[in-house]
């Protein structure tokens, strides 16, 4: 009895542990279905993962390469904006120069038209004096200061058509060629060569002195003493220079500063009429006689230092 009753036990106990290890493996089985659940929708979740990142892995190396494309473009802009601004350097350089070419021709143009201009007002004061002076003898004559002319009407000197100086004209002349004698010489010499009475401003300043003769346009009648109106001119002009310079020898042997003789004798028949009206006293001024004093030109010298800006 007391054998069948350990047996007893002892079929008791193992049952009782089969129903725990079969308890214990259920669980196992379990929890290692639990694991393998969750380690699927790990891995799940894991491949999710990773093809996100492999997706934002692709959009970065995108963003990357236009951000590299994006780079070579501004730094092809900035070369272009580098070149750009060296041509716009060159051309402002270009541009300075320019101006300051114009600058300079601007200054030599006004130097020059100062020079003339200087030059011109001495030469209006010469005409002016000349003319006071035969004014203050009652010799009236007339003057053109922008041309340099001293004008003498036909009246004055020749009966109408002719080139033989009228008795009248002697003391006009005489005079004239006392005043011209007096005043030439501090304007045609050289500063150097100039006497006590002349203030050295004009010295140099009158190249020629040209004796005109002017007609009007009325032709000649044939067979008088002249061929034409030319001839005519001509004539009167050279009778004029030849009475100057027998009353005053000195007004035919002045020099100028190139050593060249000053006083000479021009015609311009009717072609430089005082008025273009078709009436007697319109022919009447044209029928005269100029004397023009030319302003000498300038220097190499002179107009060297002027265009000295420009070497």
């Amino acid at each position: 009895m007391r054998a069948r009753a350990a047996v007893a036990d002892d079929d008791g106990y193992l049952a009782s542990v089969s129903d725990l290890m079969v308890g214990l493996l259920f669980v196992f089985i379990i929890v290692l279905a639990s694991f393998g659940l969750n380690f699927k929708v790990a891995q799940n979740e894991a491949d999710s993962v990773i093809d996100e990142l492999a997706v934002e892995r692709d959009e970065l190396k995108e963003a990357q390469a236009a951000l590299l494309a994006r780079q070579t473009e501004l730094e092809d802009i900035q070369v272009e904006l580098l070149e750009r601004q060296a041509e716009l350097l060159r051309q402002r350089e270009a541009l300075e120069l320019e101006r300051d070419i114009l600058r300079a021709k601007d200054r030599q143009i006004t130097d020059i038209a100062r020079l003339y201009t200087s030059r011109n007002a001495i030469r209006q004061a010469m005409l002016e004096e000349i003319q006071n002076l035969l004014g203050s003898r009652d010799v009236l004559v007339s003057i053109v200061p922008e041309n340099g002319v001293l004008r003498l009407p036909e009246e004055l000197l020749f009966e109408s058509g002719s080139a033989q100086l009228r008795p009248e004209s002697e003391p006009v002349l005489l005079l004239l060629a006392e005043v011209m004698a007096r005043v030439l010489p501090c304007h045609t010499l050289r500063a150097s060569d100039l006497g006590p009475d002349c203030d050295g401003q004009g010295a140099g300043l009158i190249e020629t002195v040209l004796v005109e003769g002017h007609t009007d346009n009325v032709p000649l009648s044939g067979g008088g003493a002249f061929a034409d109106n030319w001839d005519l001119a001509a004539r009167r002009g050279t009778s004029v220079f030849t009475r100057l310079t027998e009353l005053q020898p000195s007004l035919g042997v002045l020099k100028n500063v190139k050593d060249e003789a000053l006083l000479g004798v021009s015609a311009y028949e009717a072609r430089r009429p005082v008025s273009a009206e078709d009436t007697d006293e319109a022919r009447r001024k044209n029928r005269r006689i100029d004397i023009r004093f030319v302003i000498l030109s300038p220097t190499d010298e002179q107009l060297r230092a002027i265009t000295d800006t420009f070497e």
